[in-house]
């Protein structure tokens, strides 16, 4: 198997010839890599063009990252991209040989086996790269005709997983399009008024915020990086909730703190966070706190708002979620170095179109129905992500044969490495 480094970046540099680069997001976000992907412009040499363009069943993978869990990760060459170039930070693996079945290295190079292997090879503290040795070094077990077998079975669940994404994704996009639908025509398809929020139902109120919770929103509490520990009280933050819902609840990280700040900053059930300090593209996720198992607080990167009588809290939780919130934050936002922010008096001018309560329940619910097919999908996902790793591991250490038609014992097959 060859191994190239590729220096291509991403300047265009008069003189050189154009080209399409395969960079590293490229790699990162895609598993395979087709004709029908779109490539951004570049520049290279007539020797890296011949050097690093990209042929069906080379596997690019990443070389170098901030953090180690993010080398190494693959990508398999499905066509031949004419024109379209490895670029800079990535590594170009090409099989030329009989003992390596690029389908089988691409999910090989996913496997937990190939993951500890290259943190245990991989250069740097600060920041991690491999090198040739590294991946030289790293060994293919079954023979090739098992190894084609291994790889039919790994495809076809990556089939599966693939539709189970599509599906999720679909679902979400339902969900906010729906939202959408909801905020403008309200559940009886009334016609609508301008407002502050923008058009909504002529039946409906809308008020800023501040008028519908009680003391005012609380930013959370900073604890430095020494107060975390395992005996600690669970703390929320950023990456614990997504599309409006708590996620991982059962394994937030724990700081310690004093009993002044556990009783200033605990959540409650039906508490709503609002992230206010992040890059623009985040400021303003929100979340609804479920039901919790212990007394819980959350960072300081984040509002608690609490509402008062009139305001559902699903309901702003639905509203936080949608394009009225978005434009509020994108018009209020104070933008710093790699961030932005907002503070407590933009979150209490944000305009909230009010129905009556029954109106805010029926909402409520119609959008329940869509969050139950989501969690559904999301469940059966996890299920087959799981599945794919233990199937991964039980194949590659031979736990578990694939009945194939090579006549040879099973033997240790190593590939041929070599360096361009």
């Amino acid at each position: 198997m060859a191994i190239a480094f590729s220096g291509v970046d991403k300047h265009i540099i008069p003189g050189e010839r154009s080209v399409r680069l395969c960079n590293y997001l490229d790699v990162y976000r895609n598993r395979r890599l087709t004709k029908e992907m779109r490539f951004s412009e570049g520049s290279a040499t007539p020797t890296e063009i011949a050097r690093f363009t990209l042929r069906r069943g080379d596997l690019v993978i990443t070389k170098d990252s901030e953090t180690p869990d993010d080398i190494a990760v693959p990508a398999l060459v499905e066509d031949d991209l004419d024109g379209v170039v490895c670029g800079y930070h990535l590594a170009l693996l090409r099989p030329e040989n009989a003992n390596v079945s690029p389908r089988f290295l691409l999910h090989n190079l996913q496997s937990d086996l190939t993951k500890r292997h290259f943190l245990r090879t991989a250069n740097g503290v600060t920041r991690f790269g491999l090198g040739l040795r590294a991946i030289a070094s790293l060994v293919i077990l079954p023979p090739h005709d098992e190894q084609a077998a291994i790889a039919d079975i790994l495809d076809a669940l990556d089939t599966a997983l693939e539709r189970t994404r599509v599906a999720v994704e679909r679902a979400r996009e339902l969900r906010t399009s729906l939202i959408q639908r909801l905020l403008v025509y309200g559940v009886r398809g009334e016609k609508q008024r301008r407002s502050a929020a923008g058009f909504i139902p002529r039946s409906w109120s809308c008020a800023p915020l501040g008028e519908f919770i009680e003391d005012g929103p609380t930013n959370g509490v900073y604890r430095p990086e020494s107060d975390y520990a395992p005996h600690g009280m669970p703390i929320v933050r950023i990456d614990d909730f997504e599309d409006g819902r708590m996620k991982n609840i059962d394994r937030l990280r724990r700081a310690v703190v004093p009993p002044s700040v556990q009783t200033r900053y605990a959540l409650t059930r039906d508490d709503v966070l609002i992230n206010r300090v992040n890059s623009l593209s985040h400021i303003g996720k929100a979340t609804l706190v479920p039901s919790l198992q212990e007394p819980t607080i959350f960072e300081s990167n984040m509002m608690r708002v609490r509402c008062g009588p009139h305001l559902l809290p699903e309901f702003l939780n639905t509203v936080l979620c949608s394009n009225i919130a978005r434009k509020h934050w994108l018009a209020r936002a104070k933008p710093a170095v790699n961030q932005a922010s907002i503070n407590q008096r933009d979150v209490c001018e944000l305009p909230i179109p009010i129905p009556p309560a029954e109106e805010q329940n029926e909402i409520i619910r119609i959008l329940s129905v869509v969050e139950k097919q989501i969690d559904s999908l999301d469940h059966a996902r996890a299920g087959q992500d799981q599945l794919k790793r233990s199937l991964l591991h039980d194949l590659l250490t031979g736990r578990v044969r694939v009945a194939c038609n090579h006549t040879a014992k099973p033997a240790l097959a190593k590939a041929t490495v070599g360096a361009d």
